[in-house]
């Protein structure tokens, strides 16, 4: 059975909403799981400085605190660095984003037109049969269907290929395990929340 392509749009539509939920609940579930192992890693980096403290000369031990600091201060400006690059790369998607919006708006809006004339030309067509057909005002609805439906055809274009960048926007950063691990950490910003040791780890993450 062929599908019409007001119904294809509409299960295209729903398939992209499908996968934005789908994707608002990994990242959700990912979110969750970096808390988490933050907390494991802050307990071993808490255990493990106890364990400093317990064997380590006392005269040494500031000297391990000044290296893990300062390790911290250089890994944060990296960090900062790289976060303006997320940053931008936020207000480019978020701009894609709000173009997309326009764009499956207006295509909304030409279907709902095109679907409009297409039921008035089934009208017509069914009430005065092939006689219609000669009829100037039933040549010019044709035409103008025509063009509403090459204008919807141009904007679903647009709208897969405005889907299309976003995604080869962010995909550099999706695909670094590492930096991922430190942003959804918060690392370098407020909220972050750490040890000194699971800082100084973060820091040599960071810097790799």
């Amino acid at each position: 059975m062929s599908i019409r392509g007001p119904e294809a749009l509409a299960s295209l539509d729903e398939a992209m909403r499908d996968i934005r939920r789908e994707e608002d609940e990994i990242s959700k579930r990912l979110a969750r799981s970096a808390e988490r192992i933050a907390k494991i890693r802050e307990g071993e980096a808490e255990l493990f400085r106890q364990l400093a403290h317990l064997r380590l000369d006392p005269a040494v031990q500031p000297e391990l605190d000044g290296a893990i600091s300062s390790a911290e201060s250089t890994a944060r400006e990296m960090l900062k660095n790289r976060a303006k690059d997320v940053t931008r790369a936020e207000k480019a998607v978020a701009e894609r984003d709000a173009s997309l919006a326009r764009l499956t708006a207006e295509r909304a809006e030409v279907l709902k037109t095109y679907q409009g004339h297409q039921a008035e030309l089934k009208a017509l067509a069914t009430k005065f049969g092939a006689a219609i057909a000669r009829d100037p005002a039933f040549a010019a609805k044709r035409s103008e269907a025509s063009e509403l439906s090459e204008v919807a055809a141009q904007s679903m274009r647009k709208t897969e290929q405005a889907e299309a960048d976003q995604a080869a926007k962010g995909k550099p950063y999706r695909d670094d395990p590492l930096f991922m691990y430190l942003w959804e950490a918060g690392y370098g910003t407020a909220s972050y929340r750490a040890n000194n040791f699971t800082r100084y780890l973060d820091g040599l993450v960071a810097n790799l």
